[in-house]
């Protein structure tokens, strides 16, 4: 197995995610229902992308504030939070210097100026 298909059976493969709450539906099984949970995020260093893919791998919406990270953590962890995302034909869109917001497939976030 290549690295290319390790990532994509982790990308693919049911979250086993400790500390998340599930709610009661699942969101894989009807992508065109519209519910899912939007959480604010505000990790302290890289390490917690991997935290913050697991949830979005459950189909959770991202507003992920990386204010407390220095430039290179910063810069690393939204490098790998756009490969999560765009594995799994999501959206990634930055909403201020230093706010992101990351959702799943289903979700769309239009941006009026």
């Amino acid at each position: 197995m290549n690295i290319f298909e390790k990532i994509e059976n982790w990308l693919t493969e049911d979250p086993d995610v400790d500390g998340i709450e599930q709610e009661d539906h699942d969101y894989r099984k009807n992508k065109s229902e519209c519910s899912y949970s939007i959480l604010v995020e505000k990790p302290g260093h890289f390490t917690d992308g991997q935290r913050l893919a697991d949830k979005l791998k459950f189909g959770h919406v991202l507003i992920i504030d990386v204010s407390d990270l220095g430039d290179r953590d910063c810069q690393r962890l939204t490098d790998f939070l756009n490969g999560v995302v765009m594995a799994r034909n999501g959206m990634i869109t930055k909403i201020s210097g230093t706010m992101f917001v990351c959702s799943p497939e289903s979700v769309k976030i239009v941006m009026e100026r």
